[in-house]
């Protein structure tokens, strides 16, 4: 069987090869979906393919924008620290499910200001679970916050010790400790 590469016109002459060697496009074959252990998947892009499809990686400048659009929301949810007795623990909660919950939709707040969205590294849509777990690492502060009195200067002293390390880490990477450990990016949309 005959494949030509849509992008280069490379012909391949068996249909084993998945990608073209000189391009990296995925090649052509009768059915877009395969079926493994029963189930229909559909097949991962092609870092060619997922950067046609998704867009290009957010510069660091972006992303620290982004965050701090939404770290602007997060010290107005501090307010309900000065709210007497239930206020920490007020703070605390709502602040861990923002946190937690930020890219739920693809993007933070900050995130879709700025043109933004997260992906999974093989192109394909983030998952929720990738979602989530690109921001535990925000959460531990969070719980912090928690301890009775000591949660008060526990959770911010935290925040801005994660929050500093994964700026380092960005900086340095290009990528934050949370998408290396999710296997996420964040993308501008094309």
């Amino acid at each position: 069987m005959e494949v030509q590469c849509p992008t280069c016109s490379r012909s391949y002459s068996n249909d084993t090869e998945q990608f073209c060697a000189d391009c990296g496009t995925r090649l052509p074959v009768d059915s877009p979906v395969a079926i493994a252990g029963g189930a229909a998947v559909q097949p991962a892009l092609s870092p060619v393919e997922a950067l046609q499809t998704i867009g290009v990686p957010a510069s660091r400048g972006t992303r620290i924008a982004a965050f701090s659009i939404d770290l602007a929301i997060l010290v107005v949810i501090g307010m309900f620290d000065f709210v007497p007795l239930l206020g920490q623990y007020l703070f605390a909660l709502i602040s861990a499910v923002f946190v937690l919950l930020r890219d739920a939709n693809g993007a933070s707040f900050g995130k879709s200001m700025l043109g933004c969205v997260v992906v999974s590294k093989d192109g394909n849509p983030a998952t929720m679970k990738q979602k989530m777990l690109r921001n535990v690492i925000f959460l531990l502060p969070e719980l912090a916050a928690l301890i009775p009195f000591l949660g008060i200067f526990l959770g911010p002293i935290g925040f801005g010790t994660v929050a500093c390390l994964e700026l380092f880490v960005l900086l340095v990477t290009g990528e934050r400790i949370g998408d290396q450990m999710a296997g996420t990016m964040v993308v501008k949309r094309s």
